[in-house]
């Protein structure tokens, strides 16, 4: 990179540099604190299982027994005008398969979790992995093409789990009538999870809220201009929605 720049010299501000890879280590060592404070409640609620024979349990590092068929729908939500290509797998079990969606993180795709929805029908769930419009790969191409100005929407906050709600709901009429789907789909049984924004997605599914005032608290300008804090800069996008529900009230 320094023998591409295109001039023959170059200045560094060391000062700056060393404010930038102090916040960096910051975010670093909160991450390690939040890892260890999960791990520490994971032990917690280990020690109140019964005891259990894990031996007899299924290994799941290894793949599972059953096959599985990859269909690709192209569903459209003409309310919200959205095209919602999805990936669905369906294991060749003899009952109605449980369903596991997973939603993918922000300028990612459904190829990203190829591998996961393979792996998880294997073992008799039926895996539902939607592509979401304003914030996939797609969208990550246009930006670098500088046909975006915007990585993600904030409407993507309401979008995301209202995509998976719309998939769902026709996946439930295809369970009826559609001969890849007919019977096979456990609709009853349903779970999510996602990477990043796909996480977001899925505590959004769960019922989760997002804390409007504590983004007020952490997004003030002045901090936000110097953080290296991606996370945080697309959750301030946030507090858009907020203010344009106060415009309309």
């Amino acid at each position: 990179m320094l023998r591409k720049y295109p001039t023959s010299s170059i200045r560094l501000d060391v000062a700056e540099t060393l404010e930038i890879a102090t916040e960096l280590e910051k975010l670093v060592n909160q991450t390690h604190r939040a890892i260890a404070a999960v791990s520490q409640q994971s032990k917690i609620e280990a020690a109140t299982i019964s005891q259990t024979n894990f031996s007899q349990l299924p290994n799941l590092q290894v793949p599972g027994k059953f096959k599985s068929q990859k269909y690709t729908l192209k569903l459209f939500d003409s309310k919200r005008n959205r095209l919602l290509l999805t990936d669905v797998y369906i294991p060749n079990v003899q009952n109605a398969a449980p369903v596991i969606v997973i939603s993918h993180g922000l300028g990612l795709d459904s190829s990203n979790f190829q591998y996961l929805a393979t792996h998880l029908s294997s073992y008799g769930f039926a895996v539902v992995v939607p592509n979401h419009p304003g914030s996939d790969a797609k969208q990550l191409r246009s930006l670098l093409n500088r046909q975006a100005i915007e990585v993600a929407e904030p409407s993507e906050f309401q979008d995301r789990p209202l995509d998976v709600t719309y998939i769902l709901n026709q996946l439930e009429k295809g369970n009826q009538s559609d001969s890849r789907f007919k019977g096979r789909l456990n609709l009853q049984k349903v779970g999510v999870f996602g990477q990043s924004l796909g996480g977001y997605t899925a505590l959004a599914l769960a019922g989760a809220k997002i804390n409007f005032q504590q983004l007020k608290q952490d997004c003030q300008p002045a901090a936000l201009q110097k953080s290296w804090n991606m996370s945080l800069l697309l959750q301030c996008r946030a507090l858009e929605l907020s203010i344009s529900k106060s415009g309309k009230d």
